[in-house]
């Protein structure tokens, strides 16, 4: 099996999860990297 074959046979189900923890992700980073430069301008 190639892996474009397996990637079309993974349910967009799984596609929705890895976006959502990805933003999620993301989110975090954001939140994380604007207390840094609000503590270093302290």
């Amino acid at each position: 099996r190639s892996p474009r074959e397996v990637a079309v046979g993974i349910p967009s189900i799984h596609d929705m999860s890895a976006r959502w923890v990805l933003s999620r992700l993301y989110k975090l980073a954001d939140l994380y990297f604007e207390r840094l430069s609000s503590a270093q301008n302290k």
